[in-house]
């Protein structure tokens, strides 16, 4: 069988239809394991073929493609056909003109089909390996029935009466595997009934956030109402301030008034001249009196006009005051309130992802002691099926060594009956048939004593079985003690659940009455807002009323001279 072949600089890729040929026969060959193809101008339609090759052989390990002009296309064929290939452990394919990916590519791909043939080996190895182990325990136990049935031949009684008292046990242990099944059904209702519960928790915890979302909206809307109620202030206050400063325009347009009428009398007294040269000295002296009423009401003018916007200065600076502290106690108690909101969805989602935790936990606990409670019974079921089977099969052996002892004993008999006939003629056959019964006796005494040992490792044995059963009761003990523990963590975790459900409403409440202190606090301020706009106005209207009193009184002097000249 050949296991090599070296084909190097042979140039077998000019001809890549007789390659071709080349690659179904390898595909068909089951001894090969290496092949050489090194320097032989193999191609792309080359490398197709040896693809196939690969795909379809079987034996073949190492494989040298190096120094040929297989290319990018042949490259990839050659990697699509090695996930294929089972048996591969070696690939040399550098001096083909392929990309890096390619390579690193197809040094995987070798890697894992030599990880997968070592394994493969190794699994064979191991199941060789192991068939021989069972083979020799096969052959062990073997021998071990045997013994077996060759020790429990004389135990028909007690085995029976093991029987009925394993039969009784089982049932006992069926009843209590009942009762427990039981137990396990009430809990998982349990735990249906607070799962109900959580989903109504859950539900709780989404209407609070709705309720919380909606307050929150309520504080905007509250908010942009302040807001429109500031701007209309701020209206008002611009509307006061034109009115102000049209009734300081309407002084002015008396003042100039007042002003064309002194020049009508100074243009009526320059025609006049000469009639009134008797009244110059007192025209001069009205003249400077009026110069200098003038230039008080000046200055009483400039003068209140500077108060004016004095006082129109502190009211812009308190107001401004008074909006920025609004503005900072309004955007303080915004923080305070989202970062408490921050607090409670925090706290929410905590509380949410312990109790997706706890359910969790819960679920896989239950699931865990529910197939723990599932192996068990199948366990006790094999085992009742095996003990069941074992009884009746020693059973039946004991029934078939019973039969052949009454056969025995009935030769025996009639060997007996057949010597009294002729124990007259036969007391030296007699001497030594008693001498063989002396030796039989000894033997029996002896196979008694030992069905007495076996009859002892049988009783282990069932012991041993019952204290696998006593065990297995504890074990499901333990179970219902872990759904005890679990039903009580359920209960403090609604206790706890409740509990911060209850704080979060008082602290709902208690932000429900800051905000309503809130707005009682802003409606307060507007109040005094308006109440001071309002003083403000009375007091202009009074300095109004002042000035034109004021002027009136500077205007009556003027008018003398006239109803003099006319007199």
């Amino acid at each position: 069988m050949m296991r090599i072949l070296c084909l190097e600089w042979n140039g077998l890729g000019i001809f890549p239809e007789k390659f071709c040929l080349f690659c179904e026969a390898l595909c068909l060959n089951n001894s090969l394991k290496f092949l050489d193809l090194r320097n032989n101008q193999l191609n792309h339609i080359c490398a197709q073929a040896i693809s196939d090759a690969i795909q379809r052989n079987s034996s073949l390990q190492k494989l040298d493609l190096r120094w040929n002009n297989i290319g990018l296309i042949g490259g990839r064929t050659i990697l699509k056909s090695l996930p294929r290939n089972k048996t591969i452990i070696s690939l040399e394919i550098s001096g083909n003109d392929l990309p890096s990916d390619v390579m690193e590519a197809i040094d995987i791909a070798i890697s894992a089909s030599a990880q997968r043939y070592i394994a493969n080996n190794e699994y064979i190895a191991r199941s060789k390996f192991l068939s021989s182990k069972l083979k020799e325990k096969e052959e062990e136990r073997n021998i071990q029935v045997k013994s077996l049935m060759e020790q429990l031949e004389k135990m028909d009684k007690d085995a029976s009466m093991n029987e009925r008292w394993h039969v009784q046990k089982l049932v006992e242990a069926e009843e209590a595997l009942s009762e427990k099944s039981k137990i396990c059904e009430s809990l998982t209702a349990k735990i249906r009934e607070l799962e109900g519960k959580l989903l109504s928790l859950s539900e709780i915890n989404n209407n609070l956030a709705l309720n919380l979302n909606a307050k929150e909206i309520k504080n905007k809307e509250l908010r942009e109402e302040l807001e429109s109620a500031l701007d209309k202030e701020k209206k008002d206050k611009q509307e006061v301030k034109r009115n102000l400063l049209e009734s300081l325009g309407s002084l002015k347009e008396e003042n100039l008034f007042l002003k064309e009428q002194i020049q009508d009398l100074k243009i009526s007294l320059s025609h006049s001249f000469e009639q009134i040269s008797k009244l110059q000295e007192t025209i001069a002296k009205l003249e400077n009196a009026s110069k200098q009423d003038q230039e008080l009401f000046k200055n009483k003018t400039t003068q209140l006009n500077e108060r004016h916007a004095e006082v129109m200065k502190e009211n812009a600076t308190l107001h401004k005051k008074e909006i920025s502290k609004f503005q900072e106690d309004f955007f303080e108690q915004e923080r305070i309130l989202k970062q408490k909101i921050s607090l409670l969805e925090s706290q929410k989602n905590d509380l949410e992802q312990e109790l997706k935790e706890k359910t969790s936990q819960v679920f896989s606990e239950r699931k865990h002691a529910e197939e723990m409670q599932i192996h068990l019974e199948k366990k006790l079921k094999a085992d009742h099926e095996v003990i069941r089977q074992q009884l009746e099969e020693r059973i039946a052996m004991l029934e078939d060594a019973n039969k052949e002892q009454n056969d025995h004993l009935q030769k025996d008999l009639q060997v007996l009956y057949q010597l009294k006939t002729d124990i007259t003629g036969l007391d030296l056959e007699l001497s030594e048939q008693s001498h063989e019964i002396q030796h039989l006796k000894k033997c029996l005494e002896e196979k008694d004593a030992e069905m007495k040992i076996k009859e002892a490792k049988i009783r282990l044995e069932v012991k041993e079985q019952l204290d696998e059963l006593s065990r297995a009761k504890g074990k499901i003990e333990n179970i219902n003690q872990k759904n005890d523990l679990l039903q009580q963590k359920m209960k403090e975790m609604d206790i706890k659940h409740k509990e911060e459900l209850n704080s979060k409403a008082d602290i709902v409440q208690n932000l429900t009455l800051e905000i309503q202190q809130y707005q009682y606090k802003v409606k307060e301020i507007i109040e005094d807002e308006r109440n001071r706009t309002l003083q403000l106005q009375k007091a202009f209207d009074e300095y109004l009323k002042s000035s034109v009193h004021i002027a009136n009184e500077n205007a009556a002097p003027s008018g003398d001279p006239k109803d003099d000249f006319d007199l």
